[in-house]
């Protein structure tokens, strides 16, 4: 999955705190009257909202030949994806790496108990 942009990121929060899907001059509409970002134009709003359907992050639903738009993955789904591909790409996929750098390199009891309950509980998931 591709990053999103900040720009890309603010419709993506529309979309995910909203319980129905929403078309794109109620997405400007939120924008400018709630969020009060006035110098983005339907047309730079329909570009951003172009750009996240080619990453396929939304999908749209056609009502009454009006595009409604949605989120197909969830924001904690998003990050999680994110922050995964980015810890592989600067870890090498070393899980090792990645906790000496997340602990400082001061490995104590006290972490190596709560990396244990995160393993164990990985474990059981996944069985």
């Amino acid at each position: 999955m591709k990053k999103i942009s900040k720009s890309e990121f603010v419709i993506m929060d529309i979309l995910w705190d909203s319980t129905t899907s929403l078309n794109r001059h109620q997405i400007a509409d939120y924008i400018q009257n709630v969020l009060k970002i006035n110098n983005w134009q339907i047309a730079t709003i329909s570009t951003f909202i172009s750009r996240l359907y080619e990453k396929g992050v939304i999908a749209y639903e056609k009502r009454d030949k009006i595009y409604c738009y949605y989120p197909k993955i969830t924001k904690i789904e998003y990050f999680q994806t994110i922050i995964n591909n980015d810890l592989h790409d600067a870890f090498d996929q070393s899980l090792e790496e990645i906790i000496l750098t997340y602990t400082g390199n001061e490995i104590n009891n006290s972490n190596i108990d709560k990396i244990k309950v995160i393993l164990n509980n990985l474990t059981k998931d996944t069985l």
